[in-house]
């Protein structure tokens, strides 16, 4: 067996999406994919010294240089790795990534909200699509700039609600239909509903401080799982998990009945799901939620693997491409593991598959 031949999913998939980008940029591209594959302490000197360039300012160029487009490269992606048959979840998280080093333009320290204290406070909202068999694809990385920082850098501000609905409206202009948005309890209110088309359902989190109207009365949703009564709790089993539960039907304030589910599934912690599909059964709005796990999964994985939060650049335009090679990596990696080669040597996970690639210096020389 070829090995070289079987691993080499990174100059296909570059060529496959070329009519974006120039010849000197896909082997760029091709040299920061093996780089933060394959390396551990990947950087662009590092990754420039593997492939023997002479300077690494060429590489740096590729990021700091507007000689590309980052949507359409990342759009491309998208079309290439989505299978039209599928029906998708639409899942969002934001991320906390603390930096620390240069001051660069909003991007120095990676915080929740503007409400942490820091000038240059931001995180990043992430979105992609999960199927019916939990396969993640990440769609789009956003920066979440503060309310102040982004005045300061002419920049108009947006808040993650809005950039979700950004996400998803690109999405659709690709020809991505949803059956469900699933969010955590921060992007769960009553715009979120009443964004989500006809025959899209969305299936949430509950905070602590919602509010839900239960027997003509308001109450916080904390309270509410303090009064419930443990004994009435019906049973069902998912994956092997034994789940406690109850169902509502339940009156937000603009008056739309959705379906609560508070549910115990270890020890004694009750949580609140919300579904707007009133014929779901508990169990599938309890399954259709897990699926939210698969994007705590990658932005897992792009941390610790593929050096999701290592991009020392001083531009915002910087860091979104390189945040698009990452999930364009991450991509290429889960390709890899369905394989038939990849099955063979068991490798089923981003970490075993970055390991096996680093065990192989001809396709990064520069690993040790």
């Amino acid at each position: 067996m070829n090995t070289m031949k079987e691993i080499g999913v990174i100059e296909e998939a570059i060529y496959k999406v070329n009519s974006t980008i120039s010849e000197p940029q896909m082997n760029h591209a091709i040299h920061f994919l093996k780089g933060i594959i394959a390396d551990a302490k990947a950087s662009i000197l590092r990754i420039s010294q593997g492939f023997n360039e002479k300077s690494h300012s060429n590489l740096t160029k590729f990021f700091t240089k507007n000689w590309w487009c980052e949507e359409n490269f990342n759009g491309k992606r998208i079309i290439e790795y989505l299978n039209k048959d599928d029906i998708y979840a639409l899942i969002s998280d934001d991320t906390h990534a603390v930096k620390y080093g240069n001051k660069m333009n909003g991007v120095s320290k990676f915080k929740c909200h503007e409400s942490s204290g820091f000038e240059t406070a931001h995180c990043i909202v992430i979105s992609g699509i999960a199927n019916k068999k939990y396969e993640f694809l990440p769609l789009f990385s956003t920066i979440y700039l503060s309310e102040k920082e982004a005045k300061k850098l002419g920049i108009p501000f947006k808040t993650k609600l809005e950039i979700v609905r950004e996400h998803s409206n690109k999405a659709k202009e690709l020809g991505i239909h949803f059956f469900a948005h699933i969010y955590d309890s921060w992007y769960f209110n009553d715009d979120m509903i009443s964004f989500s088309k006809e025959k899209e359902y969305v299936v949430s989190l509950l905070s602590g401080k919602f509010i839900i109207n239960i027997d003509g009365e308001n109450i916080k949703v904390s309270k509410f799982k303090s009064c419930l009564d443990r004994r009435k709790m019906k049973v069902f089993y998912s994956n092997g998990k034994r789940v406690r539960y109850l169902e509502y039907l339940t009156q937000l304030r603009t008056g739309k009945t959705v379906k609560i589910v508070p549910f115990i599934t270890a020890g004694s912690v009750i949580k609140v799901l919300v579904s707007t599909n009133l014929n779901w059964s508990a169990k599938r709005i309890f399954c259709e939620y897990s699926k939210r796990q698969s994007i705590e999964v990658y932005i897992r994985d792009c941390k610790q693997e593929l050096h999701f939060t290592d991009c020392h650049f001083k531009d915002l335009k910087s860091h979104a491409k390189w945040h698009t090679l990452v999930m364009f990596a991450f991509t290429l990696l889960r390709k890899f593991t369905k394989s038939d080669f990849a099955l063979k040597k068991k490798i089923y996970s981003i970490g075993k598959a970055v390991d096996f690639f680093r065990n192989f210096p001809d396709f990064y020389p520069e690993v040790t």
